[in-house]
C-alpha cells in the first residue's frame, strides 16, 4: 500500500477518509489537531524540500518516538530517503506498534500516549470483502495509562494494529488500527482482532475496496 488512502476508523470516533494526499497531509495538519506532529517533523520536511540531507541525529531521535516513527518513515519514503531511517526500526511489529501509538496520541480526542505497551500476538483473519478474498494480518497489543491520564484506572486495555497484507512492508496506513479501550482480559486476542476487523469493514462500506487494496 502507498500513501494514496488513509482510513481511520473505530466504533468510538468518527471515520475520516483522506484521498490523494502526500505524507499524511502534514502541511494541512499544522492547521488541525495534529500541530505537534507537524512541528516535530517540520525540520525534516524543510530540509527535504530544499534537496538537503536532514540531520541524521534528529532522524534517529524521532524514530525512537513511537508516536512519530511511522509518519517519519512515510515522509522519508515520499522523498526516496528511506535509507536514512534507522534499520533497527524496519520491522513490521515495530511499525504496527507505532501505528497504534500514533492513533492513541493523534487520532482520538484524549490524545495520550500509553505509559506501557506490550505486543501479545498476531492474528490472521480470512475474509471476503466486495468479492475480494484476502488474508488480513492484525497485531494485538495491550497498553496502560498512568495517572493523571484518562483511563488510568482501567488497567491493561486492548489495542489492535492492522490489517497488513502479504506484500506489505513495516510501515503502512492501517485502516483497522484502533482501540475500544476495553479491558484486555475481557476477550481473547482473536476476539480483539475480530472487533478491529469488523470496525474496519464498517469504515470501508462506502469505499472502493479495490482502490484500498491496490493502494
Amino acid at each position: 500500500m502507498n500513501t494514496t488512502l488513509l482510513i481511520i476508523g473505530s466504533i468510538l470516533f468518527p471515520v475520516a477518509v483522506f484521498i490523494g494526499y502526500r505524507y499524511f497531509s502534514l502541511r494541512q495538519a499544522s492547521e488541525g489537531g495534529q500541530e505537534s506532529l507537524f512541528k516535530l517533523l517540520s525540520p525534516i520536511l524543510a530540509a527535504l524540500d530544499k534537496n538537503k540531507v536532514p540531520n541524521q541525529e534528529l532522524i534517529d531521535k524521532l524514530a525512537d518516538n513511537s508516536a512519530v516513527r511511522m509518519q517519519l518513515y512515510m515522509v522519508l519514503k515520499e522523498y526516496d530517503k528511506t535509507d536514512l531511517f534507522p534499520a533497527k526500526h524496519l520491522d513490521q511489529q515495530v511499525g504496527a506498534e507505532s501505528s497504534l501509538v500514533q492513533w492513541l496520541v493523534y487520532d482520538n480526542p484524549e490524545g495520550s500516549p500509553p505509559d506501557q505497551i506490550e505486543f501479545v500476538q498476531t492474528v490472521f483473519l480470512d475474509d471476503v470483502l466486495k468479492g475480494e478474498s484476502k488474508s488480513f494480518l492484525y497485531y494485538v497489543f495491550k497498553f496502560k495509562m498512568e495517572a493523571p491520564k484518562p483511563k488510568s484506572d482501567l488497567g491493561w486495555m486492548m489495542g489492535v494494529a492492522g490489517p497488513y497484507f502479504e506484500e506489505d512492508g513495516p510501515y503502512e496506513y492501517l485502516a483497522g488500527t484502533s482501540s475500544s479501550f476495553a479491558p484486555f482480559d475481557a476477550k481473547t486476542p482473536e476476539e480483539h482482532a475480530q472487533w478491529a476487523h469488523e470496525s474496519m469493514k464498517n469504515a470501508l462500506q462506502n469505499t472502493d475496496l479495490n482502490e484500498y487494496l491496490d493502494s
